[in-house]
């Protein structure tokens, strides 16, 4: 019936959507391959880890992005999109103070809202 349509629709959604996030992670990667200074591509994929709950993937990817950051002087409203990035894994995974570390090296002025509320969460 009517119900089974819509949990076989939610379903097929979430496969597409999933689907689309690992060909994200690929691109993502292979730009990522093609300039080693991309700390963009890092945060980027970052996020779609995050989006996964790939959560160790998505904290290496976003501290690779913050090293590659500083050898690179990289711009810093593009270091502090690395750095709120890794305050959100953090604070997923439970690790307050390490979220707060990350969080606090952002400029209270560009941190987003949710990230305003997740270092208000944390501390």
């Amino acid at each position: 019936g009517n119900a089974e349509y819509q949990a076989a629709l939610k379903i097929s959604h979430g496969v597409l959507r999933n689907r689309k996030l690992q060909n994200s992670i690929q691109l993502y990667t292979q730009a990522f391959e093609m300039d080693r200074d991309s700390v963009q591509a890092l945060t980027n994929r970052a996020a779609v880890y995050l989006t996964l709950d790939q959560l160790d993937k998505a904290a290496g990817d976003c501290l690779l992005a913050i090293e590659t950051g500083k050898r690179t002087k990289a711009d810093s409203k593009i270091m502090q999109r690395a750095y709120e990035r890794l305050g959100k894994v953090k604070f997923q995974q439970k690790l307050y103070t390490e979220a707060i570390e990350a969080l606090s090296c952002v400029e209270k002025s560009c941190l987003s809202e949710n990230c305003m509320k997740i270092l208000e969460e944390a501390e």
